[in-house]
């Protein structure tokens, strides 16, 4: 049976300055998730819903 991947951790507080970031349009999706090392899909999540 195959085992099921473990998900990364990320930081919370870099989560909040990504999504502060692209809101104001300083930096993009792309941009933002390599900076902050976390999923782009995360972070498309987060930036329209607020958490």
């Amino acid at each position: 049976m195959l085992a099921m991947a473990k998900r990364k951790q990320w930081n919370p507080k870099a989560m909040v300055e990504a999504v502060k970031a692209v809101r104001k349009k300083e930096i993009g999706y792309k941009t933002a998730a390599k900076t902050f090392q976390f999923p782009r899909a995360t972070l498309k999540y987060y930036v329209p819903n607020p958490h």
